[in-house]
C-alpha cells in the first residue's frame, strides 16, 4: 500500500508540473491542482515512517534488555539524569522489563530476592563481579566511541580503540548512541554497544543468594 501511494505521488507531481508548464496559462490551475494533490499524498507517507523507526529503537532496546539479562544480569530504573531516586527505591521497584530513552539504569547481578539490597550486595562481595564489557574490533565498525574527560575546556575527547576494557555500573540510552556510566564519561553506538555486551561476564553459573 505504502509502494503504490509512492508511486501514485511521484506520477502526480510529474504530470502536475508537464502540465503545469505546457498548458496555456488559464489551464495552469489544473496542473498546480495535481502537484498539490500529490504533495498531500506525500506526507502521511513520510509520517508512516516515523513508527517504522521507533519500532526498530524499540527492538535495539529489548536487544540490548535482553543481551544483558541472559548473562545474570538484571537492570534496575535509576531515574532521570538530573534526578536520580534514592537507591532504596531503585531496589524496591526491582528489575525494568523494557527500557526507555533518557533514563539511568544500573546493571546488578541476578539473585533470588533482587529487591532485597543486602542480598545483592552480598552476591557481589562474596565473587566480586562488575560489568565489564570490550570494545570490539575496529574492522566492523566505522566507529567504536568516544571518551569526554571532564572538566576541560576546550572540551577533550578521545576514541575507544579495539580491545579496550570498560567497567561501568549502567547506562542511558541516548538518541544515536548509548551513554555508559563508567569511571570516564563513556559513548558508544548501539551496534556496538550490543556487540560489545556479548563480552559480558555470564555470572549465571554462579551460587545465588
Amino acid at each position: 500500500m505504502k509502494g503504490l501511494l509512492m508511486v501514485l505521488t511521484l506520477f502526480l507531481l510529474l504530470l502536475g508540473s508537464i502540465l503545469f508548464l505546457f498548458l496555456p496559462k488559464d489551464l495552469n490551475l489544473i496542473g498546480a491542482a495535481l502537484i498539490f494533490f500529490g504533495l498531500s499524498l506525500s506526507f502521511p507517507i513520510g509520517a508512516w515512517g516515523l513508527p517504522l523507526r521507533q519500532k526498530r529503537k524499540n527492538r535495539t532496546y529489548q536487544a540490548i534488555l535482553e543481551a544483558i539479562t541472559c548473562q545474570g544480569w538484571n537492570i534496575y530504573y535509576r531515574g532521570k539524569p538530573d534526578s536520580k531516586i534514592d537507591t532504596r527505591e531503585t531496589y524496591k521497584r526491582g528489575p525494568v522489563e523494557s527500557l526507555e530513552k533518557g533514563l539511568l539504569y544500573v546493571i546488578l547481578p541476578k539473585v533470588n530476592n533482587p529487591t532485597e539490597k543486602n542480598t545483592v550486595d552480598s552476591f557481589i562481595e562474596k565473587h566480586q563481579v562488575e560489568p565489564k564489557i570490550t570494545v570490539p574490533l575496529s574492522e566492523s565498525y566505522r566507529f567504536l566511541g568516544r571518551i569526554v574527560y571532564p572538566n576541560t575546556e576546550p572540551k577533550i575527547e578521545d576514541l575507544l580503540r579495539s580491545g579496550e576494557e570498560i567497567s561501568f555500573i549502567g547506562f542511558e540510552l541516548q538518541e544515536k548512541e548509548v551513554r555508559l556510566l563508567a569511571p570516564l564519561k563513556t559513548f558508544i553506538p548501539y551496534d556496538v554497544f550490543l556487540e560489545a555486551l556479548k563480552t559480558l561476564q555470564d555470572i549465571n553459573i554462579l551460587e545465588k543468594f
